[in-house]
């Protein structure tokens, strides 16, 4: 009986420790990213976050999912709310430093687009 139970024990912690590593996948992030495998890259990140929210690779891989936005698929609506999240649930990282340029540009820029967009419209109505 004694035996039984042990076994079982063993068996159960094996079959929680099949987590893998936040620095496993990490590196399978990497690895995505650098096939354009965006789709893939994106929800192993998120695996990241679900799996490991309090490891330093978490604001990392939270930051890489805006990142994906804002080179890769130029979606700047998204990218402001993933960087908008790294600075609000990990203020202390040095992703925080890097997310607030980017927030900033890609705001300046939008701004700007309207502006030249709106001049060129009333140029056109002239």
């Amino acid at each position: 009986m004694i035996r039984s139970v042990s076994l079982l024990i063993i068996i159960i912690i094996l079959g929680c420790s099949s987590i893998e590593s936040p620095e496993k996948l990490w590196e399978q992030v990497k690895l995505f990213r650098s096939e354009k495998n965006l789709k893939d890259a994106i929800a192993t990140c998120k695996l990241i976050l679900k799996e490991h929210p309090k490891n330093e690779f978490a604001s990392t891989a939270l930051f890489q999912v805006g990142d994906i936005y804002l080179n890769d698929v130029q979606d700047f609506d998204f990218a402001i709310q993933y960087f908008q999240e790294v600075v609000d649930k990990y203020p202390e990282s040095k992703e925080t430093e890097k997310a607030y340029p980017d927030i900033k540009g890609m705001l300046v820029d939008e701004k700007m687009f309207d502006k030249v967009q709106s001049l060129l419209d009333n140029y056109r109505k002239k």
